[in-house]
């Protein structure tokens, strides 16, 4: 009886160990999908502008467009991200999500001040200081003139778009995980019966 405890502890335990890993790690892996996605999108955008100069006319009405994009189960029916770009002393020259941020200075931020030392930017803010749901995610890239970085180009998105997916998958590992949980239970309860009940 005690070998037999001890083993339903032990499956106990780490049963528990990885449902909790699987839970919190599918939000950090969902989040380092979106962080990927994104910086392709800066570096295209930045590839844009040195090529074009005119960042305003990919953003033009872009936050209008509607559409429908059901991915893994989730609807998706706008634009959700934005950029803004920098001159080489950080200082705003367009926003598409706030223009009314023109003109401020951003070479404090991380993605801002390391995409303009040649680094790779990026950060996490949130829009309100004690909503954790309200953050915001920023990947900056480097606008180069003749070789030379001359601007930052900075894409960013909200996490609260990303969390519909992450819900969706803690769900779907939830409803899994509870299945297998029962049917470990039903088998500790057949061994339990046969050998203690003859």
């Amino acid at each position: 009886r005690v070998t037999l405890f001890f083993v339903v502890l032990i499956l106990g335990l780490g049963f528990y160990q990885l449902v909790t890993y699987l839970l919190e790690d599918v939000e950090a892996q969902t989040l380092q999908s979106t962080e990927e996605a994104m910086v392709d999108t800066a570096n295209l955008l930045a590839n844009y502008v040195e090529q074009e100069g005119e960042l305003e006319k990919i953003f033009d009405k872009a936050g209008e467009r509607k559409f429908e994009a059901r991915i893994f189960r989730i609807l998706k029916g706008k634009v959700g991200m934005n950029a803004y770009l920098t001159d080489i002393n950080g200082t705003i020259l367009f926003d598409s999500g706030t223009p009314g941020n023109v003109g401020r200075n951003f070479k404090g931020w991380p993605d801002v001040k390391k995409t303009l030392n040649g680094q790779y930017g990026a950060r996490s803010s949130r829009a309100e200081e004690h909503n954790a749901s309200s953050s915001i995610m920023f990947v900056g890239a480097p606008v180069r003139k003749e070789g030379k970085i001359v601007g930052c180009l900075s894409v960013y998105k909200a996490q609260s778009d990303v969390l519909p997916f992450v819900r969706h998958r803690r769900k779907a590992i939830i409803n899994a995980t509870a299945l297998i949980g029962v049917g470990i239970l039903v088998l500790i309860a057949s061994v339990f019966v046969w050998l203690f009940r003859p």
